[in-house]
Order: structure tokens, then sequence, then C-alpha cells
């Protein structure tokens, strides 16, 4: 779990400081947030989106991608 954790937020420091996430993000809690039922949902707006998608970019080259289906 430590790697999971812990090399997202590596890479998202990395980005920031590399000058590419340029866009000033207020409060985790205007993009995330728990529903009623336990489930949890992120915010859609445009640099919301780039930003996350920037990130999974770097996490694929790094190896750690995702996978959609069911169990």
């Amino acid at each position: 779990m430590a790697l999971t954790v812990g090399l997202p937020c590596g890479i998202a420091t990395q980005l920031v400081l590399d000058g590419e996430i340029k866009t000033k993000v207020r409060g985790c809690t205007s993009y995330f947030g728990r529903r009623a039922d336990g489930s949890m949902y992120a915010g859609s707006s445009k640099e919301a989106m780039d930003m996350c998608e920037l990130l999974r970019m770097k996490l694929e080259e790094e190896g750690f991608g995702c996978v959609k289906g069911k169990l």
C-alpha cells in the first residue's frame, strides 16, 4: 500500500516542481467527496481532469496502470 500511495504523491509533487502542473486548485473538498452510499466521486472540471490524466500517464510509465473489469 505504501508504494501505491507514495508513488502518486511523489509524481504529483515532481510535476508541480517541474512546472507541468500550474493550476491552483482550491481545497480538495471542491473536487472530491463521498456519497451517502459510501462511494467516492471526483469533480469533472477541465483542470482537474487534465491533472488526473497527466498523473495517470506518468504512473503508467512507472508500470502502474488501471484495468477495468468485474470480480
